[in-house]
């Protein structure tokens, strides 16, 4: 499944399916609401049966607690179950609600790429904004394999990029 997102974020992004180089029907969407963005709240129109649903009841929901103590990643009722984490946030492994650990993990600058067992089941790029490039919207592929957890693995794409972001604008404002 190829997707086009709506921003380089993916915790304030529209979710399209790819069609060519435009987005088409989307079917994710996050919301932040408003203040500092503690709450994300995951929405989805890709039904169980892989039809399409209206956007309509949030699948997750994920709440931001800060340095002293640990935030709540809700799927379906069920909390997120994180098995380990990074420096920095430049991984996270954490069980999927098909009891597999997944591994998310930053690979260049721009890239996170998500792995079972050493097979690469889903890759995010966040493209290019940059005025000494050419503007490249973000991109997110699952593959085959992922597709039974796609919701597990959209949720903790969000949480791990929203959180490396927050710890990278941490230590940018502590180093002055």
């Amino acid at each position: 499944m190829d997707l086009i997102l709506s921003d380089h974020h993916p915790w304030t992004s529209v979710y399209s399916i790819a069609s060519g180089e435009k987005s088409g029907t989307p079917i994710f969407m996050t919301d932040t609401g408003r203040g500092i963005r503690k709450h994300i709240t995951i929405r989805g129109s890709l039904g169980a049966s892989g039809g399409m649903n209206e956007m309509g009841v949030p699948f997750a929901e994920i709440d931001l607690r800060g340095l002293f103590s640990s935030d709540v990643v809700t799927l379906r009722g069920r909390e997120l179950r994180v098995v380990n984490r990074g420096f920095m946030w430049r991984s996270l492994e954490f069980e999927a609600s098909d009891g597999r650990q997944y591994k998310w993990k930053v690979e260049g600058r721009r890239n996170f790429h998500l792995t079972l067992e050493g097979r690469l089941i889903a890759l995010f790029s966040s493209g290019s904004n940059s005025i000494f490039s050419s503007k490249e919207p973000a991109t997110f592929s699952i593959y085959p394999e992922g597709l039974p957890v796609v919701e597990d693995i959209i949720t903790t794409l969000v949480y791990v990029t929203r959180r490396r972001k927050m710890a990278q604008d941490s230590a940018a404002s502590a180093a002055g």
